[in-house]
């Protein structure tokens, strides 16, 4: 049963448990300030406030952005905490999991479906452009049939079952709301027919088509949203054609199919600027363990000023870039956590006519080091979470310091960093280098490599 999902952890509790659990990839991670701003072409892109996303115990396994990067589906493997990883509850008689939907913008998670993954295994889902509606379909063991969900935040789901022998298949939308979705019969006798779904009016629309025999119809989406590509298949002359199809008045207008599915089949072009990557970092104890990398995929500038990539979250296993590169999701230390990304002119981050001297960044960042140390002594040893400018501009004689400091911190608890005066905070940047803040409120100054 589709059910809506809310964290039980407030944001304080949240913040501690990614502090405890995180702080000895977490001080890794953080051991270069550097390391939070990417030079990348003509931007200086710069990496934010790490967010916490409240999922419960479990091993997240797929993330996948919406098209809009307003949303993300998240697949989880609801692991007990009491079993000792996933090889123990794969030996058990299901493998229970959760597809849900978390927002970007406000935090929320709701669970959109969860099923036993030995029995009833999904094998797609997809957002709609909507950013409220997933459609999942998952096949039966047992039954050797499969089933269609499409679930609407805060409305019923709509459940279409296919008995053994048939089939159902979606493909995404002509605008926001609005899938395609192919049902059937398969052998060598199988029929095919189509019909439009609307997730707001909840209504279903059948479309013509006119197929010989046992030709059968599979619909895989376009990313234009004005058409549709389907796939047409003949079992007995063991043919695939491709034709692009306009939906006008209930009816399909056939367009050029095969340089549309050449195009298609090229992947979509985000034509971002950066690329998020995995690499590989060796701790001081010699072990090599995975990491991100944040590069540049174009040509660099003509001044023949080189990229300087980003690397960060030592020890990630799952990542993935939103579409406009403006934010990264990833998994650490069993949590899920979110940055955004922001970018800003190179040769203004650079110049030491744009930056703060050297002398006088170090003085605002002491500045800023005390100011969050007072905080912390007013509120249980918890430095800031989110607002951070808002919490500490009270223990700040004017705000100026606070210009250009990036807070890097999670958050959480002070009383949890096994060595804080190797715990950046964060940093001013000035001429040919940034002015460190650490937990214990000593700031050190690092040159620009």
């Amino acid at each position: 049963m589709i059910s809506g999902f809310s964290s039980l952890m407030g944001a304080h509790l949240i913040s501690a448990i990614l502090v405890i659990s995180a702080i000895p990839v977490a001080s890794r991670e953080l051991s270069d300030t550097s390391s939070f701003v990417a030079l990348i072409g003509d931007r200086a892109y710069v990496l934010g406030l790490a967010r916490a996303v409240p999922v419960a115990a479990g091993e997240i396994t797929d993330l996948r952005w919406s098209e809009t990067g307003k949303t993300v589906l998240i697949e989880r493997y609801d692991l007990n905490p009491a079993e000792d990883g996933r090889e123990l509850a794969a030996t058990r008689a299901s493998m229970m999991c959760s597809l849900m939907l978390w927002n970007r913008r406000t935090n929320g998670l709701v669970q959109v479906h969860r099923y036993d993954a030995k029995q009833d295994p999904v094998y797609d889902f997809a957002v709609l452009p909507d950013d409220k509606t997933v459609y999942i379909v998952s096949d039966h063991i047992r039954t050797e049939s499969s089933t269609l969900t499409i679930f609407t935040v805060g409305r019923p789901p709509e459940v279409i079952k296919a008995s053994p022998g048939e089939y159902v298949r979606p493909a995404h939308t002509v605008g926001t709301s609005t899938l395609m979705v192919a049902f059937g019969s398969l052998g060598d006798s199988g029929t095919s027919q189509l019909s439009l779904f609307n997730s707001t009016t909840r209504n279903w629309t059948p479309i013509p088509i006119s197929l010989k025999g046992d030709e059968e119809i599979v619909p895989i989406g376009a990313n234009d949203r004005a058409s549709y590509l389907l796939s047409v298949s003949s079992k007995a002359a063991k043919e695939v054609a491709y034709f692009r199809y306009a939906i006008s008045s209930g009816k399909l207008q056939l367009l050029n199919g095969k340089e549309f599915y050449a195009a298609l089949q090229a992947g979509p072009d985000r034509n971002l600027p950066i690329a998020a990557e995995y690499g590989e970092e060796t701790l001081s104890n010699g072990v090599k363990v995975p990491s991100i990398i944040l590069r540049g995929i174009n040509a660099p500038p003509s001044d023949g000023r080189p990229d300087r990539p980003l690397h960060f979250a030592v020890g990630v296993n799952r990542f993935d870039l939103a579409p406009a590169g403006d934010g990264v999701i990833y998994t650490l230390d069993g949590l899920l956590i979110y940055r955004d990304i922001t970018s800003r002119d190179r040769a203004e981050y650079e110049s030491p006519e744009g930056a703060l001297t050297k002398n006088q960044a170090i003085h605002n960042a002491k500045q800023v080091g005390m100011a969050l140390l007072m905080y912390a002594a007013d509120n249980d040893d918890f430095l800031p979470v989110g607002a951070f400018r808002e919490a500490i501009s009270p223990y700040i004689k004017e705000a100026g310091p606070l210009d250009g400091f990036i807070y890097t911190y999670q958050g959480g608890s002070l009383e949890d960093l096994k060595d804080p005066g190797n715990t950046p905070l964060g940093f001013i940047k000035g001429p040919g280098g940034t002015a460190t803040v650490y937990a214990d409120g000593s700031v050190r100054w690092k040159n620009d490599t």
